[in-house]
């Protein structure tokens, strides 16, 4: 066997005290978790936007004024979807039915 050839089946396998080679084990060890690297991107971030001379309350005051449009939009939608559940689930009325809404002058069938 080549010298090369060699030392690259020592680095894949080992031998066991049987003297047969074997496939080496090997266990990826992760140096961090996916919050810690998520933290760690956030502060990436927060620096350059240092570097650059942008304040982060900008992004903060960005962010708050979004949540709160974004909250306004789908209150309507929200508001509307749990009505359509709620006449689903409570079926108040069947088909042939009358109503009549006195308030509005409304009535059918």
């Amino acid at each position: 066997m080549e010298e090369g050839a060699q030392a690259k089946l020592r680095q894949l396998c080992h031998s066991d005290a049987s003297g047969l080679w074997r496939k080496r084990q090997t266990v990826p060890i992760r140096c961090c978790s996916e919050d810690h690297l998520y933290c760690s991107y956030a502060h990436l971030c927060l620096e350059v936007m240092h570097l650059m001379g942008i304040s982060p309350a900008v992004l903060v005051t960005a962010g708050g004024v979004g949540a709160v449009a974004s909250g306004f939009g789908a209150k309507g939608i929200v508001s509307n979807s749990l009505s359509g559940l709620s006449l689903y689930v409570n079926r108040p009325f069947v088909v042939s039915d009358f109503i009549d809404i006195l308030s509005k002058n409304l009535f059918g069938m």
